[in-house]
């Protein structure tokens, strides 16, 4: 099982970065009582929180995994100096950032991906890969 935490719903449609410790133990509790699970298998920070320094909130996951209530860690939707960072603080194991056929020629998302597939995560995802609709004509 994989989730994540640091993104706070504000509203129908209003989602902000909340990655500060607190915030992360409440959404990791909230994830195991919602999913009846003892454990997640890979828990991933969903955001950088402009807020909040990555080494703190990997650092929370980090402590999480500690305590034994995940498995392995992941970020998403980060760059390469942000991933060295999440780095410098635990073991990543999975890299989920946005990449869509609308944004192939993304230069920084290449190269991210070509640092990710050959040295870091054993395990690597993208999301939107449809540019959220818009390539259907439904953009959200």
């Amino acid at each position: 099982m994989a989730t994540k935490g640091g993104f706070r719903r504000q509203g129908a449609h209003e989602w902000s970065a909340d990655c500060r410790p607190d915030a992360l133990h409440a959404a990791c509790e909230g994830s195991l009582r919602r999913l009846v699970l003892d454990g997640i298998g890979l828990y991933q920070l969903h955001v950088v929180d402009a807020a909040v320094p990555i080494e703190e909130s990997v650092g929370t996951l980090s402590e999480l995994q500690s305590e034994g209530k995940v498995v392995a860690l992941g970020v998403c939707n980060v760059d390469l100096e942000q991933l060295a960072r999440a780095r410098s603080t635990a073991e990543i194991v999975s890299v989920q950032n946005r990449l869509s056929l609308a944004e192939l020629a993304a230069l920084d998302r290449e190269r991210l991906w070509s640092y990710c597939a050959n040295r870091v995560a054993r395990r690597a995802r993208i999301h939107a890969v449809r540019a959220r609709g818009a390539l259907r004509g439904r953009a959200r």
